[in-house]
């Protein structure tokens, strides 16, 4: 059960960097 609960939150903190990756991008490329 740990183990499984360590890989959801690798997973989650995945998620939240790409969506952070792709907002930040998607702010630059705006005028």
């Amino acid at each position: 059960v740990l183990k499984y609960g360590v890989i959801r939150m690798h997973d989650l903190v995945n998620d939240v960097l790409k969506w952070e990756k792709f907002y930040v991008s998607g702010r630059l490329q705006k005028p």
